[in-house]
């Protein structure tokens, strides 16, 4: 995630936020068969409050292109609780956010079919849609999360969900790439002191850092 140093943005020193990065969040040589989207594949831990505005991914082969492969990514490693829409982003109000998704959030109200006939042209897709080209031997798409506007907290991690079918079930070479937006941490969650202590019993907090 990489912001530019020195500058103030709510209060908040040393890193300009409200800016994006896109990150190379998932990748992957190979996913097998009869995957459940119960399974967590893959992490991504998160360095600091995020906003996610689009999700971005990429493949070399895929075994059907009927959408029986699906895929969503979840906060925390529990249960995928597609359709729970998180709260927006309410900075405005403090300077920082205080409404956060919550740990089985997915980014999308339901699991996103990678099919060649759900092609959609780049520009013309709405909120929980995306630009998708899709055929066995390749393919690649962009979509925006239903809960764009959603926090997702310092300290908690990012799973990638993916559905396959049974002996036709494959991804080879997935990769998957998140448009991420650096969101404040309130200020009184974390101090920088000599002995690295935590203010406020926050259990997002990272010790040795101040926001």
């Amino acid at each position: 995630m990489p912001w530019k140093k020195i500058a103030r943005d709510a209060g908040q020193q040393d890193w300009v936020l409200g800016t994006v990065s896109p990150d190379s969040t998932f990748v992957m040589s190979s996913v097998g068969s009869s995957q459940a989207t119960t399974t967590v594949q893959a992490t991504f831990p998160l360095a600091t409050n995020v906003k996610i505005s689009k999700v971005a991914l990429s493949w070399s082969a895929v075994g059907l292109t009927d959408g029986s492969h699906k895929f969503n990514i979840v906060l925390g490693n529990g249960s995928n609780t597609a359709g729970t829409v998180a709260a927006n982003d309410n900075s405005t109000v403090n300077g920082y956010p205080t409404n956060y998704a919550s740990t089985g959030v997915a980014l999308f109200a339901a699991d996103v079919p990678i099919s060649s006939g759900a092609n959609y042209a780049y520009g013309t897709f709405a909120q929980g849609q995306g630009y998708l080209t899709c055929t066995a031997s390749g393919g690649s798409g962009v979509f925006i999360p239903t809960s764009y506007d959603a926090v997702y907290p310092v300290g908690n991690y990012l799973t990638l969900r993916l559905t396959t079918p049974g002996a036709s079930g494959l991804f080879s070479s997935l990769a998957v790439a998140l448009l991420l937006e650096a969101r404040p941490i309130p200020p009184t969650y974390v101090t920088q002191t000599a002995n690295a202590s935590i203010a406020g019993n926050n259990p997002n907090a990272l010790p040795g850092w101040s926001f």
